[in-house]
C-alpha cells in the first residue's frame, strides 16, 4: 500500500486544483455595500413609473393603471403657498377614483400641504373605490412631513381626511406604509373622519403600517360615527401601531382612538401610551421600552416584514421594505483576526466589526456576529467571500480555506496470519482525521501469496 503520489495522482490533483481556483475566480468579487431590500430600479412589466410630481398628478390620466415610485418626491415647495403645484390655492389636490396599484417602492413623498376651505375627501388620494370593482392597492409608500391644516364648512355633508388616502370606500387595501408630520382638520360638516393613513374606509384595510403624525379632529359635526383615529377613524386595521398624537376636540366629545374609530375591528396592534384617550379593543397600550422589544409585539412578522434596529435614532419597528431611516452603508473595519483556515474549520469571527452609516449621518460601530454572516462553504478549498449583512444592506471579506495535508497513515492492524483461501478486511487511519486527501492506492508485492479484493477508503 502507498499513498497515491503517482503521475496519474498528481495530475488529477492539480486538474482539481485549478477547476477550484477557476471557479472561485469567476465567484470572487471585492468588498461591496448593498441593500438587499433596496427600491426596484427598473419599472417592472404592467406598471408605469413615477420619477417627479408632475408624473404623480398625470395618474389622473389613467385612473386604473398600476404606478410604482421610482424615486423620493419632495412636494415642500410645490404644493406651498404659490408653488408651481399648488393649482388651486388649497396645495395638492387629491387624485380622485383612483382604481388601481399604486406601489411606492420604498420611496417617500415628502413635505404634502393641503390646507384652507376643502371638500370632503383629503389626502394623497382623494376619494378611492367607489363604483369601481377593482380593489385599490397602496403599498411600500412612505408619506414624509405631511402637512395638512384644512377647514370643512359642510359641504357634501361630510369629510373625511388622511395622510394617504381621504376616503376609501370598498376594498382599499394599504399595506407597508407609514406617514409622519401633523393632520388638523377643522369640520363643521354632519359626519367627519380623520385619520393619519385613511379617514374613512368602510370594509377597507390597513396592514403592517404605522403613524408618527399627530392628528387633531376639531369642529361641531353632529354624527355620533364621526371621529378620529391615529391609522383611520374607520376602517380594519391589522399588525399596525401608533405613536402620533390624536386627539378630539367637540362640544361634550372628547373621543380620539389610538388605531381605529369605534366599531372598528384593530388585531395585533399597538400604540404608545398617552396618544389617545380611548382604547380599541385589539389595541395594547405600550410604554417606549415595550414598543422596542420585539418580544413584546405579539404577531408582527420579524423575519419578512418588519425589523428593529437598536443602533438607530428611530427605536421603533421599521420596515425592512421601507425603512423610516435608510442604511447608507455597510463597510468592514476590522476583518476577523482570523482568515485562513484549513478545510472543515469553524468560521472564527473574533476581532470584526463593521460600521453602519445611516442618511441621517450617525454611525454605529459593531461587533460581527454568527447571525449576521452567510455565503460561505467551509468545505470549498481556495479564496472566498464571508457575506455579512445588517438590516438588508451587505458588506463581504475574504478568507482563505486549505487543503488539511496528509501527514501519516497506517493500517488498523501492523501484522496478520491468514489460512489458504481467507480473507481479512483492513481499514486505514489517517493523521490527521480530517485530511483533505484521503486517497490510497492498495497493492500486493507478491500477487502470488496474496491479492488485494477489498479495503476500506
Amino acid at each position: 500500500m502507498r499513498n497515491g503520489n503517482n503521475d496519474v495522482k498528481h495530475h488529477r490533483k492539480w486538474l482539481a486544483v485549478l477547476l477550484v481556483f477557476s471557479m472561485i475566480a469567476t465567484l470572487y468579487m471585492p468588498t461591496y455595500s448593498k441593500a438587499q431590500n433596496a427600491p426596484l430600479d427598473n419599472v417592472p412589466e404592467g406598471y408605469i413609473g413615477i420619477y417627479d410630481i408632475a408624473d404623480l398628478y398625470g395618474i389622473r390620466n389613467d385612473l386604473t393603471a398600476n404606478y410604482i415610485l421610482m424615486k423620493d418626491i419632495d412636494m415642500s415647495e410645490d404644493t406651498a403657498e404659490g408653488g408651481d403645484w399648488n393649482l388651486t390655492g388649497h396645495g395638492w389636490t387629491p387624485i380622485d377614483g383612483f382604481a388601481g396599484t399604486f406601489d411606492g417602492n420604498g420611496h417617500r413623498i415628502i413635505g404634502m400641504h393641503i390646507y384652507g376651505e376643502v371638500e370632503q375627501a383629503v389626502g394623497l388620494f382623494g376619494k378611492l373605490g367607489n363604483s369601481y370593482p377593482e380593489k385599490v392597492s397602496i403599498k411600500n409608500l412612505a408619506m414624509v412631513d405631511i402637512n395638512i391644516n384644512i377647514i370643512n364648512e359642510d359641504r357634501g355633508g361630510w369629510c373625511s381626511v388622511g395622510g394617504i388616502v381621504g376616503h376609501g370606500y370598498d376594498d382599499v387595501k394599504i399595506e407597508n406604509c407609514y406617514t409622519t408630520g401633523d393632520i388638523l382638520a377643522e369640520v363643521k360638516c354632519s359626519q367627519s373622519y380623520v385619520g393619519g393613513l385613511m379617514g374613512g374606509g368602510r370594509t377597507s384595510s390597513v396592514s403592517n403600517c404605522y403613524n408618527i403624525c399627530n392628528v387633531i379632529l376639531s369642529g361641531d359635526s353632529t354624527d355620533i360615527t364621526d371621529g378620529v383615529g391615529g391609522i383611520a377613524q374607520s376602517c380594519n386595521a391589522d399588525f399596525c401601531y401608533n405613536i402620533g398624537t390624536i386627539s378630539r376636540a367637540k362640544s361634550n366629545v372628547t373621543d380620539a382612538y389610538p388605531i381605529v374609530g369605534n366599531g372598528h375591528q384593530a388585531s395585533h396592534c399597538y400604540a404608545l401610551s398617552n396618544t389617545a384617550n380611548k382604547d380599541n379593543k385589539g389595541c395594547t397600550v405600550l410604554f417606549p421600552t415595550q414598543l422596542k422589544d420585539k418580544r413584546t409585539l405579539v404577531g408582527f412578522d420579524f423575519d419578512n416584514v418588519w425589523e428593529i434596529d437598536p443602533y438607530c435614532d428611530y427605536p421603533y419597528p421599521q420596515l425592512k421594505s421601507n425603512r423610516q431611516i435608510r442604511i447608507v452603508s455597510l463597510d468592514i473595519v476590522t476583518e476577523p483576526t482570523k482568515t485562513e483556515y484549513e478545510q472543515a474549520d469553524s468560521l472564527d469571527l473574533s476581532g470584526g466589526t463593521v460600521k453602519i452609516t445611516y442618511e441621517d449621518e450617525t454611525t454605529a460601530t459593531i461587533p460581527i456576529t454568527e447571525d449576521m454572516v452567510s455565503g460561505y462553504d467551509m468545505n470549498l478549498i481556495g479564496e472566498q467571500n464571508v457575506m455579512v449583512s445588517y438590516c438588508g444592506v451587505s458588506t463581504t471579506y475574504p478568507i482563505i480555506v486549505k487543503e488539511v495535508p496528509l501527514r501519516g497513515i497506517s493500517l488498523n492492524q501492523s501484522k496478520v496470519s491468514l489460512g489458504r483461501n481467507k480473507s481479512l478486511q483492513l481499514s486505514v487511519n489517517y493523521s490527521p482525521v480530517n485530511a483533505s486527501d484521503k486517497t490510497v492506492e492498495w497493492t500486493s508485492s507478491d500477487s502470488s501469496i496474496g491479492l488485494v479484493a477489498q479495503c476500506q477508503i
